[in-house]
């Protein structure tokens, strides 16, 4: 008799367990709903159909560093909703990126090819570690920057002035909803 009700002790327990477990999922497919997690670009007849976006400031902070890979279709678009002047460093990032900044309009205000960085050392104290890091200045006021695989620049002959169509008015949109 005992163990008939251990036995559906741990049924129960496992039925729980089970719709508990469902439960969660729905409420993480609920919290994305709406939110694509790429976010496809042709430029120049190419497509980009692996680029991330980047709404928040963990995000935006976090951008591509701690990765080893990039996929050549791949990349991270960061998205505000003011103009101003910004900068970009290679913090605990990998990899090469080739860097867009563009203006409210998508045009390009400057390109860079940032290259990786030797990482923080031990006996490097933090701010020495962020003093030696080069920074990516806009020069111009810029309101969307897109990072992708190194050398994507050059193969796409993007300069200054180019416009790229990046779906502005929809990215604004989820930049509020989700910022």
């Amino acid at each position: 008799m005992k163990t008939l009700v251990k036995i559906e002790f741990c049924f129960w327990l496992g039925m729980i367990c089970f719709f508990a477990g469902l439960s969660c999922r729905a409420e993480e497919a609920k919290s994305s709903e709406g939110r694509p997690v790429y976010w496809p670009l042709t430029i120049n007849g190419y497509l980009y159909d692996r680029i991330e976006l980047a709404f928040t400031e963990t995000e935006q902070t976090k951008g591509l560093s701690d990765r080893d890979t990039l996929a050549e279709n791949g990349g991270m678009l960061f998205i505000s909703d003011t103009m101003s002047h910004r900068s970009f460093w290679m913090k605990g990032c990998r990899i090469d990126l080739d860097l867009i900044y563009m203006d409210a309009e998508g045009v390009v205000v400057a390109t860079h090819r940032m290259k990786m960085e030797k990482p923080q050392q031990r006996s490097e104290s933090e701010v020495a570690y962020y003093d030696r890091l080069p920074t990516y200045e806009s020069g111009k006021p810029a309101q969307f920057v897109l990072e992708l695989a190194a050398g994507q620049i050059d193969f796409l002959g993007l300069q200054v002035g180019d416009k790229l169509e990046i779906g502005i008015s929809e990215l604004l949109a989820m930049y509020r909803k989700f910022h």
